[in-house]
């Protein structure tokens, strides 16, 4: 049955007919809400047909008249695991895989094995800190930077500013020494 495909047993597979009016379909609730972002299946069985195109859908609820598309895609004819990526994650706790096509011509098609990899809401959210965390100590090198460069330009500034206090503290004393020998 489907309870198969959750085991790392390769005797042990989900197996339908080829031909279902209804179509093929697989519900697997997960573990936990994630941010699903691969589908890893596997075919072991050699006398029956395996999957080709396939399509994976993900909700938060179950049962419901509504998924949500994550990807289509096309497996090879093969007796290995299959890894497939979507484009952008994804936030499901269901999720829904629709068997649109069939390679062979048995009449039993089978899928041994299904993964799903994903993050988590908390792994996702301390990935954002982190980012942020990153950004935030860039921007505070980049103010740190522009304060340096202004503390120098500052600093000549108020040396120039102390010659020129200087210079006229000079030109008064001496100044004032003239005027008092006169």
């Amino acid at each position: 049955g489907a309870g198969a495909l959750l085991k790392n047993d390769k005797d042990k597979y989900w197996i339908s007919p080829c031909k279902v009016e209804k179509g093929k379909w697989i519900v697997v609730e997960l573990n936990d809400v994630v941010y699903v972002h691969t589908i890893v299946l596997g075919s072991f069985e050699y006398y029956s047909s395996t999957v080709s195109a396939f399509q994976v859908l993900g909700q938060m609820s179950y049962p419901t008249d509504h998924w949500n598309v994550l990807g289509h895609f096309q497996a090879s004819s093969s007796r290995k695991m299959q890894e497939f990526k979507l484009k952008t994650k994804k936030l499901a706790k269901y999720i829904k895989l629709r068997l649109l096509s069939h390679h062979g011509n048995e009449f039993y098609c089978t899928l041994s094995s299904v993964k799903v990899y994903g993050t988590t809401q908390w792994e996702e959210m301390g990935r954002m800190i982190d980012e942020n965390e990153e950004y935030v100590e860039a921007a505070k090198r980049r103010l740190d930077g522009a304060g340096e460069s202004k503390s120098k330009e500052e600093a000549e500034e108020s040396t120039a500013a102390g010659k020129q206090n200087e210079t006229a503290l000079h030109s008064t004393q001496h100044h004032s020494s003239s005027s008092s020998s006169s």
